[in-house]
């Protein structure tokens, strides 16, 4: 954010407009966008705009499923925000939250998939409408509030357990870290051979010195599932870590 505030600097003086562009909420760490900090750049300084992809956040999370960002900027002048309708939306395609009919009329006119990209098909248009109808429904908040339940309860086991998150966001999206590639895709490999299903994060995904196992919690993975997964994954991290660090030292 200092950076962004510098630039921010430079751009006043010659009366420049700042783009800044952010996930919502991280794809492979699961961290969510400093929006509290943004926000009060955006008071601070009129020459910044914000956009916002905030694919990972829809649905879960905010009101009707409107994702992170949404809750904190919405009806800002300043600031694009788009949704995924796939992920947890369940259907295809995406949706542009625009703050004015001008930025509308020039995505139309210049934007490139606007241009040249198909339509949504119209099963999965179908299955995006009923999405809408069950995200705009009385008993949504109650789903939202099982996922919650299910990522209190991964996080109570991984605290008990001790495994290391890259990040403590509380978001489905967890990231467990490693000392190196050669040990997350050891775990991996391991894993499936269990019957576990992860995924290796390493660069230009994440950082060079960021490398980590990516899993996902949804409120279909029963509490016994899921404790199951993370004490394995604790075990085979155990396991796994000190045996290719002894034979990388020897080497």
């Amino acid at each position: 954010m200092d950076l962004l505030e510098e630039q921010l600097k430079k751009a006043q003086n010659s009366r420049g407009v700042v783009w800044y562009l952010a996930d919502g909420l991280y794809s492979m760490l699961g961290d969510f966008a400093p929006f509290e900090e943004l926000k009060q750049l955006l008071f601070k300084y009129d020459n910044l705009r914000l956009y916002i992809d905030d694919a990972h956040s829809t649905s879960w999370i905010g009101t009707h499923g409107r994702g992170k960002a949404l809750e904190h900027f919405r009806g800002d002048e300043r600031v694009v925000v788009v949704l995924s309708l796939n992920k947890a939306f369940s259907a295809a395609g995406g949706a542009l939250a625009l703050p004015n009919r001008e930025i509308l009329a020039t995505i139309r006119r210049c934007g490139g998939p606007m241009l040249f990209s198909g339509p949504v098909q119209p099963p999965m248009l179908g299955a995006a409408v009923g999405s809408a109808r069950l995200h705009l429904s009385p008993g949504f908040e109650q789903l939202q509030a099982g996922l919650r339940d299910r990522l209190d309860f991964a996080l109570a086991v991984i605290e008990r357990g001790g495994l290391t998150l890259s990040t403590p966001a509380r978001s489905p999206i967890f990231q467990a870290h490693c000392d190196s590639p050669r040990i997350a895709f050891s775990v991996v490999e391991a894993m499936r051979e269990r019957g576990f299903h992860c995924c290796v994060c390493v660069f230009p995904a994440v950082p060079m010195n960021r490398p980590g196992i990516r899993f996902t919690v949804t409120r279909y993975n029963d509490p016994a599932d899921i404790e199951m997964f993370i004490e394995a994954l604790q075990e085979e991290l155990e396991r796994t870590a000190p045996a290719l660090g002894s034979v990388a030292s020897v080497a």
